[in-house]
């Protein structure tokens, strides 16, 4: 659902309210983000800086699914060239900048604000971290250190015995599965079964 613009056009133009209003429509747009879900967030205009990076023969295009933008990323010269990096990674590695960066948003509202209260900033973009344009760059970073640096993540390291098993390591925990009670299971089918 959209949020309706404000009048004003940028930041020096604002009143607290405003600005109040603006980053709240844009950490609402961002608060059901889970690592799941992050597969299919939609980057709507605002959150695409430099469209004719994602649209270069298609300027009036909307908007830019993850994976469009995993397709963009496989379509870059570095990485067509390396031949390294295959599209089940790129769109995991996507998922992921996009899940942190959709919580950075969350967690840290007044990171959305401009710095400068004077700033000529357009207010629908503000700040914002989750944009295409910050994902890509990303995935390009993180595509440069793993092909070129030969600096595989942590897990990664220690699998291939890059590392020894008692590296120090951040992991980040996405779910919780929990094994369904067979009792629950058997009320279920015999719940369905009745109808």
């Amino acid at each position: 659902r959209q949020q309706a613009a404000p009048s004003i056009t940028t930041v020096a133009d604002a009143n607290a309210d405003e600005l109040t209003a603006a980053v709240k429509a844009a950490v609402e747009e961002v608060a059901a983000l889970d690592a799941e879900t992050s597969k299919a967030f939609v980057f709507h205009p605002r959150r695409i800086l430099d469209p004719a990076r994602f649209f270069p023969n298609d300027a009036d295009s909307l908007a830019l699914t993850v994976a469009e933008l995993v397709a963009v990323f496989l379509r870059h010269p570095t990485v067509v060239t390396a031949r390294a990096v295959d599209a089940a990674w790129a769109a995991n590695h996507a998922r992921w900048i996009v899940w942190r960066l959709a919580a950075l948003e969350r967690q840290f509202p007044a990171l959305l604000l401009p710095q400068d209260a004077a700033s000529t900033t357009p207010l629908l973009q503000l700040q914002l971290q989750l944009t295409a344009d910050a994902v890509l760059d990303q995935l390009l970073w993180r595509h440069y250190r793993e092909v070129y640096l030969r600096q595989h993540s942590a897990l990664k390291a220690v699998l291939q015995m890059e590392a020894p098993a008692s590296r120090l390591m951040v992991l980040c925990v996405s779910r919780i599965a929990r094994p369904h009670s067979q009792d629950v299971a058997e009320e279920t089918v015999a719940a369905t079964d009745s109808t």
